[in-house]
């Protein structure tokens, strides 16, 4: 099996500030043009900053800070193909559906029944031994709906 030198690990995050500055950076533009915006009213105008505002803060508790209702705080790769998530207290499985793999940060979305978990992890948010394994992982493994890398 091409995989078979990495190690069946849980992969724990922990709270990063890479993706804390740049939520931080990306809610400051967004509201910045959210506030920018000529063509509505006054009243108007500061809803959508309100709108904007409220959005940036819960992805970033949920995303930078690991706090909320369904963060997802570990998981674990299946010898089936699917992902194991742990999520406060309980567990769920679910397929990988898409995913961005890069040196610094990796971000994947694992669907679950109806739900739909991302999960972004910096190289600060874990160490950095796991996120080599969480890298290589993720490239080679299938995406739901196609075959694995090694049976093609």
């Amino acid at each position: 099996m091409l995989l078979s030198f990495i190690v069946e690990s849980r992969f724990v995050l922990s709270s990063s500030r890479i993706i804390a500055i740049s939520l931080i950076l990306v809610g400051t533009v967004a509201t910045i043009g959210a506030g920018s915006i000529i063509a509505i009213s006054y009243p108007l105008r500061i809803l959508v900053i309100l709108a904007v505002a409220i959005i940036f803060t819960v992805h970033f508790r949920r995303h930078a800070l690991l706090e909320g209702k369904n963060v997802v705080r570990s998981f674990h790769f299946l010898p089936n193909g699917n992902i194991e998530l742990f999520i406060n207290n309980s567990t769920q499985c679910g397929q990988l559906t898409s995913r961005f793999v890069s040196p610094i940060l990796t971000i994947f979305v694992v669907r679950s029944g109806q739900q739909r978990f991302s999960i972004l992890a910096a190289t600060d948010s874990m160490d950095a031994d796991s996120h080599r394994q969480l890298r290589i992982r993720l490239r080679n493994a299938p995406l739901s709906g196609q075959a694995p890398a090694d049976s093609v």
